[in-house]
């Protein structure tokens, strides 16, 4: 019965301070936590970046306007992508892979893949139409400054040719 007790103890003060330390880490002005999907929700760095840019608010609704369109056919993409890629998968697995349907696959893939890109770029077309020319130039710098802070996504080991005659 007292183990019984000791664990059900252990077990309450772990979970109430699992509860109080998340508390610590809460902004007291109510804004999110830097970093975190609810910041990234709430607009946090990019109302940093509207701030510095010094947008209109006609220019952070049709920017946000364009970024919701731009997620939402991006998120389609990545829909369709994901199906094609496991319709390949359970095509290659079988036994027997139907070539033509596999190669016809294949190509759905490049193709949505090529529609990914050109909707990046049409994105980055819209966003030019919208800042002025100084907005788009000081961005263009903000982005640069993130990507050379960020780390490589992945690093190739070099090429090694293969010796022999």
């Amino acid at each position: 019965m007292c183990r019984r007790m000791n664990i059900a103890f252990y077990v309450c003060a772990l979970l109430a301070s699992g509860m109080f330390s998340g508390a610590a880490y809460l902004p007291s002005d109510g804004e999110a936590p830097p970093g975190t999907a609810a910041e990234r929700k709430a607009g946090g760095p990019f109302r940093e970046m509207a701030k510095e840019l010094n947008l209109s608010a006609e220019q952070i609704r049709r920017i946000e306007d364009n970024r919701r369109q731009h997620m939402e056919q991006g998120r389609r993409l990545m829909v369709d992508m994901m199906k094609n890629r496991d319709d390949l998968r359970r095509e290659l697995a079988g036994i027997e892979p139907d070539m033509e349907k596999v190669m016809w696959i294949q190509q759905r893939i490049k193709s949505l893949l090529s529609e990914k890109e050109d909707s990046r770029l049409q994105g980055i077309m819209d966003l030019k139409k919208i800042l002025t020319p100084e907005q788009f130039a000081a961005f263009n710098r903000k982005i640069e400054e993130k990507m050379r802070r960020r780390p490589p996504l992945r690093k190739m080991p070099p090429f090694e040719a293969p010796s022999g005659p």
